[in-house]
C-alpha cells in the first residue's frame, strides 16, 4: 500500500524527487550535487517563470550568507548535466535571472513501479513549495533606560523561550533583522516595579506589517530570578499555535497549486481534527501530496500515517486490516528516519505499534517522545492515547490533562481521549463530563459516543449511555456490538470485556424501556 509520487518529465529527462535522480530519457542517471538538484527541482515546479539571482540565493541558502558563485556553480552544474539540450532547457535572461524554457509534464508512478529511494537521494532544498517550517524571527525585548533588573529579567525570558521555540517541529528560530515576507516576528517590553515585572509580547507578520497576537505577563519580583517552567512553557505554546492558525488562515486564501508542503499539513491537519470519515480521507489526500512533493517532509508522512490509523481504528474504507496496519508503521518509520528526535513523528510510531499490538515498544517510543522536547498538544494527545491504551491510564490522565491545559482552543477530540483515559482509570463521572464536552462540539464523532455508552452506563446516568447508543447507531448503523470487537485498541482483556459488558447491558435496558413504552402507549389507546 505504498504511495504513488510523481515524476517531472521536461525535454529528453526525467527527474524523479523520491530517489533524488536526473535521467534522461533512455535511462542513464546524471550526476547532480543536492543544491543543484533542488535548483532544478524549483525551477520544474515553476516552467517559465524567471527567478532572479537574489530570490534563488534565499531559496537554496536560506539563513546562509553566501557569494553569486554558488548560484553560478549550480547553474554551470545544471548545464554541465543537460549538455547538449542546456541551451534549449535552461535560459538566462541577462542581469535579470534564470527561467526553464522547456514544457513539463508531472508522471504519476504506482506503487508497483516505485523504486525505493536511495540513501544518497539529496534532501529537498527549502523553496516556495517545499517550505517545511515557519521562521520566527526573535528580538531582544525592550526596557526602559537603567532598568538592570528588567534587563536581566528580559535576557532570562528570551532565552528560556529560544530553548522552548527551537524545539517545535513547525518552526525555524532565527535572530536579527530578518524581513523576508515568509517571516513573523517577536517583539515586545519589560518593565519592573519594586512588586513585579510587566512583560508585553507581540507577534508580528511582516509580510502584512500587522500585529495578530499579543500578551500581557505580570511576574512576581520574587520569581524573577529563577523562571518557572509552568511560565515559559505555556507561552512557547501560545506562540506556536498563534503561528500556526496564522499560516493556516493565509493557506485557506492560496490557490491549491501554490501551497507549500507546511502548508498542505496544516490544511490536512485542521481537516484531521473534524474526526468524520470524509474529513480524514480528505486529509490523508493532502498529506499524501505533501509527501510527493517533499519526500524528505517528515511530518507529511506522520500525518499520513495518523489518518490512515484513525481508517482502521474505525473500519472505514474495506481495508485489509493487516496491509493497512503495516502501511501506517511504514510510513511512521520513515518519518522517524527522516527526523529521529521529532516527538510527531515518534509519537505517529508509538500509536502505529500499539495498533500492531507491540505494546512494550508502543509504550517506550511513547516515552521516547515526551522526553524529546517541548511537544504541541496534539502531540501530548497522541501519546496519551497510547499509554491509556496500553494499560497505563493515570499516567494518560496526566499527560492528557496537559494537552488540553496548554491550548485554551483545543479542538474537541482531545476532550473524548481525555474521557476515555479517566474511564479507564476508572472515573467514570470525570469521564462522562469531559466526554460531554467534546460531543457538544463534535455531533458526529463516533469514538467519543462509543466511551460515553460505558462512561455514563458506569455512573449510573442510563438515559445518557442510551442517547449515546442511539448516536452510535446513527453515526455507524453497520457497526454491531458483540459481533465484533468493542475498542480493540486496548491491551487488557478486562478493559475489553468492562466495555463489551456495558454495551450489551445498555442495549438490553434500551430495548427494554422502548418495549415497555410502546406497550404502555398501546394499552392507553385502547
Amino acid at each position: 500500500m505504498a504511495e504513488s509520487r510523481g515524476i517531472y518529465r521536461f525535454d529528453h529527462f526525467r527527474l524523479d524527487p523520491w530517489r533524488g535522480v536526473l535521467a534522461r530519457d533512455d535511462g542513464k542517471e546524471l550526476h547532480l550535487r543536492p543544491k543543484s538538484f533542488a535548483l532544478l527541482q524549483m525551477l520544474l515546479d515553476h516552467p517559465g517563470r524567471l527567478f532572479g539571482r537574489e530570490e534563488l540565493l534565499e531559496a537554496l541558502w536560506p539563513d546562509v550568507i553566501v557569494t553569486d558563485d554558488s548560484l553560478t556553480q549550480c547553474i554551470g552544474d545544471l548545464r554541465q548535466a543537460l549538455g547538449a539540450r542546456a541551451a534549449e532547457v535552461l535560459r538566462t535572461v541577462p542581469r535579470r535571472g534564470y527561467r526553464l524554457s522547456a514544457e513539463v509534464s508531472m508522471e504519476v508512478v504506482e506503487p508497483a513501479a516505485a523504486e525505493p529511494r536511495t540513501s544518497a537521494a539529496p534532501a529537498p532544498r527549502e523553496g516556495p513549495l517545499l517550505a517545511r517550517r515557519d521562521t520566527l524571527q526573535l528580538q531582544p525585548l525592550r526596557t526602559p533606560p537603567g532598568d538592570e533588573a528588567g534587563a536581566q529579567f528580559a535576557q532570562a525570558l528570551m532565552s528560556e523561550l529560544t530553548a522552548e521555540l527551537v524545539r517545535c517541529d513547525g518552526l525555524r528560530v532565527i535572530a536579527g533583522t530578518d524581513t523576508r515576507p515568509d517571516t513573523y516576528r517577536l517583539i515586545g517590553e519589560a518593565r519592573c516595579t519594586p512588586t513585579e515585572i510587566r512583560v508585553l509580547l507581540q507577534l508580528e507578520d511582516i509580510r502584512s506589517g500587522t500585529v495578530f497576537w499579543a500578551d500581557r505577563l505580570v511576574v512576581p519580583a520574587e520569581q524573577a530570578a529563577d523562571l518557572p517552567d509552568s511560565l515559559v512553557m505555556p507561552l512557547a505554546t501560545a506562540i506556536d499555535l498563534q503561528i500556526d492558525r496564522k499560516s493556516l488562515r493565509r493557506a485557506r486564501l492560496k490557490p491549491a497549486e501554490t501551497l507549500s508542503a507546511r502548508e498542505l499539513c496544516l490544511l490536512g491537519r485542521e481537516l484531521h481534527q473534524h474526526g468524520t470519515e470524509a474529513a480524514t480521507v480528505a486529509a490523508r489526500e493532502l498529506f499524501a501530496r505533501s509527501g510527493t512533493i517533499d519526500p524528505g517532509y517528515a511530518a507529511a508522512h506522520a500525518w499520513h500515517a495518523f489518518t490512515l490509523m484513525r481508517v482502521l481504528t474505525y473500519g472505514w474504507d474495506g481495508q485489509n486490516l493487516d496491509e493497512a496496519r503495516e502501511e501506517a508503521l511504514r510510513l511512521s518509520r520513515f518519518a522517524v528516519e527522516l527526523e529521529p528526535e521529532s516527538a510527531l513523528c515518534l509519537s505517529a510510531l508509538a500509536f502505529s505499534l500499539s495498533l500492531c499490538e507491540r505494546w512494550d515498544e508502543a509504550l517506550e517510543t511513547a516515552h521516547a517522545a515526551l522526553r524529546s522536547g517541548r511537544m504541541a498538544p496534539g502531540t501530548r494527545t497522541a501519546c496519551g492515547e497510547v499509554m491509556a491504551a496500553a494499560g497505563q491510564p493515570k499516567e494518560a490522565v496526566r499527560i492528557l490533562r496537559e494537552a488540553v491545559s496548554l491550548d485554551s482552543h483545543a479542538p474537541p477530540r482531545p476532550h473524548a481521549i481525555l474521557g476515555r483515559a479517566l474511564l479507564l482509570a476508572g472515573k467514570p463521572e470525570e469521564a462522562l463530563d469531559a466526554l460531554r464536552r467534546c460531543a457538544a462540539r463534535l455531533s458526529d464523532y463516533a469514538p467519543c459516543f462509543r466511551t460515553m455508552v460505558v462512561a455514563a452506563y458506569e455512573a449510573g446516568a442510563i438515559d445518557d449511555a442510551r442517547m449515546a447508543l442511539r448516536e452510535v447507531a446513527r453515526l455507524q448503523p453497520n457497526w454491531i456490538p458483540g459481533e465484533q470487537p468493542i475498542f480493540w485498541f486496548l491491551r487488557q482483556p478486562r478493559d475489553i470485556e468492562r466495555f463489551e459488558t456495558a454495551f450489551r447491558a445498555v442495549q438490553r435496558l434500551d430495548a427494554a424501556m422502548t418495549t415497555g413504552r410502546l406497550l404502555n402507549s398501546g394499552t392507553t389507546r385502547s
